[in-house]
C-alpha cells in the first residue's frame, strides 16, 4: 500500500490547478466587502492574505471553503466549478482551520478528533490509522492522541486542529489568523509545521493574517494584500519586506525585524540570522545546564 505522502502526490496530478479565483465580488449587506478577485493558486504554493481588520481576507477564506457563495465571480476548485460540487468532494479536496482552535474541536480524545473527517469520508479503520500516526509523527502529536482536547495548551490545539484538518490529505489548507496569541517561538514552530506540509505532503496552503511578523519566517511564500474589498499588491514576500511602504501604505505595521533593521542600517535578513544564531545558543545553555 501506497504511504500518505505518496497517496497525496497522485492526488495532485488530477488537477491542472488548485484553485482559481475569478473576478469574485461578496457583500454582505448594501456595500461590497470583497470587489474584483482574481487568484491563481497552483500545486504547492503557499500565499499568504494580509490585510487590516475588516479587509475581507476572512471573507475570501470562506468562498473558497464553500461555506459563502459571492455574488458575482466563479471560484474553480480543482478545475471544477465549487457550486456544482458536492460538500463530500468540498471536504476530499480543503482542509480549513478556523482563528479559534477550540471552534471545531469536541471529540473526546484527540485520535477521535483527527480520525472524525476520515470516517465521515468512508475510510476504513486500518488506514485511518495509518494515516493519522504518519501526519500526527510529522507535526509531534503522537504523544497527545490519547489525551483529552480539554488538556491541551494554546499551541497544541493549534497542530491538533492542523492535523484534523489535513489527516485526510487535502490539496488545499485554509488557515484563518493561525498564529493569534502565539508568541515568537509558537509562529517559529507553526511556520515549521507549514513548511513540512507543503514540502513532506505537497499541500497547497493559503494563511489569511494581518501578523506580518511571520513573514521574514516564510519569505519564500507568494503575498496577497487586501484593502477595502480589493487586491492591492501581490508579488513575492521577499520582495514586500525589501520595501516596507507596501505595508504601511495599507494599514499594516511591516515585520519587527524589518523595522528594526532599517533603524541600525542594516539588512534584515542579517538580522534575522543573527535572532537564529542567538536562538540555538539559548537552546544550546538550556540543554547543558539540564
Amino acid at each position: 500500500m501506497r504511504n500518505l505522502s505518496e497517496e497525496a502526490n497522485a492526488y495532485q496530478n488530477v488537477c491542472n490547478h488548485v484553485v482559481i479565483v475569478d473576478d469574485v465580488w461578496f457583500k454582505y449587506e448594501e456595500e461590497y466587502v470583497l470587489k474584483r478577485i482574481s487568484l491563481k493558486i497552483e500545486k504547492r504554493d503557499i500565499h499568504i492574505v494580509m490585510g487590516p481588520n475588516g479587509s475581507g481576507k476572512s471573507t475570501l477564506l470562506k468562498i473558497l471553503a464553500g461555506i459563502l457563495k459571492p455574488q458575482k465571480g466563479r471560484v474553480y476548485l480543482c478545475d471544477r466549478d465549487i457550486d456544482v460540487l458536492a460538500r463530500r468532494d468540498l471536504t476530499k479536496y480543503l482542509g480549513y482551520v478556523h482563528q479559534n482552535p477550540w471552534f471545531y474541536i469536541f471529540n473526546p480524545t484527540i485520535y477521535e478528533e483527527v480520525a472524525f473527517t476520515l470516517r465521515n469520508l468512508g475510510i476504513d479503520e486500518n488506514t485511518i490509522s495509518k494515516n493519522i500516526l504518519e501526519v500526527a509523527t510529522e507535526l509531534d502529536i503522537v504523544d497527545l492522541l490519547d489525551r483529552s482536547p480539554f488538556t491541551l495548551s494554546e499551541g497544541e490545539a493549534r497542530r491538533v486542529v492542523i492535523t484534523s484538518a489535513v489527516a485526510h490529505k487535502p490539496l488545499l489548507l485554509l488557515m484563518d489568523e493561525p498564529t493569534a496569541g502565539l508568541d515568537y517561538n509558537l509562529k517559529k514552530r507553526f511556520v515549521d509545521i507549514i513548511k513540512k506540509l507543503n514540502t513532506v505532503f505537497g499541500t497547497a496552503i493559503i494563511i489569511a493574517t494581518h501578523d506580518t511578523d511571520i513573514l521574514t519566517m516564510i519569505d519564500n511564500a507568494k503575498l496577497v494584500i487586501i484593502n477595502k474589498g480589493e487586491i492591492v499588491y501581490r508579488g513575492e514576500v521577499k520582495d514586500a519586506l525589501n520595501n516596507p511602504k507596501i505595508f504601511t501604505n495599507n494599514n499594516l505595521s511591516a515585520p519587527v525585524e524589518v523595522e528594526i533593521a532599517s533603524r541600525l542600517g542594516i539588512s534584515w535578513r542579517e538580522l534575522i540570522n543573527f535572532n537564529g544564531l542567538l536562538f540555538e545558543v539559548a537552546k544550546l545553555r538550556g540543554s547543558l545546564c539540564r
